[in-house]
């Protein structure tokens, strides 16, 4: 069976290791552990998530096309969103809730005491 070798950035380690696991993969989630992992291996394949080493992942590629020019090199995006924009669409979500719990909060005052 051909090795694979996958560099995926912590959001999409989990992702990507369900996804193959019955592939011979090695994960990597840094940089150098790439760099160490193409020095020892050969690999038929290389996946490198684009949010790879905090966006490094084009960088990472054009190194594993030049240690291993046989491999095949595909760039994937496996989360979807950077974590910022995560970030940001779970702070609105908490904020909702945050306003939603406040809303509920009144009204039950309000059913309590109905001269108010």
């Amino acid at each position: 069976m051909n090795r694979i070798l996958v560099a995926a950035s912590l959001d999409g380690h989990a992702t990507l290791r369900r996804l193959m696991r019955e592939a011979n993969a090695d994960f990597v989630t840094s940089v150098a552990g790439g760099v160490e992992a193409l020095l020892h291996n050969r690999y038929a394949q290389i996946v490198v998530d684009v949010q790879f080493a905090q966006s490094r992942a084009l960088e990472f590629a054009r190194y594993a096309e030049q240690e291993q020019p046989d491999a095949q090199v595909l760039c994937i995006n496996v989360a979807g969103w950077s974590g910022e924009e995560r970030r940001r669409v779970a702070d609105r979500r908490q904020q909702h809730r945050i306003l939603a719990a406040r809303d509920r909060r009144r009204n039950a005052l309000n059913l309590q005491h109905p001269g108010r």
